[in-house]
């Protein structure tokens, strides 16, 4: 993630899985109360729906500098060929 050799919205679960396989917990199981509490309930689908609004705001985040890129190129265009 520091070094971009993976997306951050990829790095984050897979750090959260090895986070969980580094502890011990189990992939799944169930506790006296009938909690899920293995990693695949706990982290995956309960972190996933938690990161939902990060996640958005990555997505928005792309879309606005893909937006202004494209803005970038434009300009740099219409600065090499002026109206007459």
């Amino acid at each position: 993630m520091m070094t971009k050799k993976i997306p951050t919205l990829l790095a984050l679960p897979l750090m959260a899985v090895v986070i969980c396989l580094i502890a011990g917990v189990p992939a799944i199981g169930v506790n006296a109360d009938g909690v899920a509490i293995g990693w695949l309930q706990a982290v995956l689908e309960a972190g996933t729906v938690r990161m939902g609004a990060a996640i958005m705001a990555v997505i928005f985040r792309f879309m606005v500098r893909s937006i202004n890129e494209q803005d970038r190129y434009y300009r740099k265009i219409s600065l090499r060929n002026p109206p007459n």
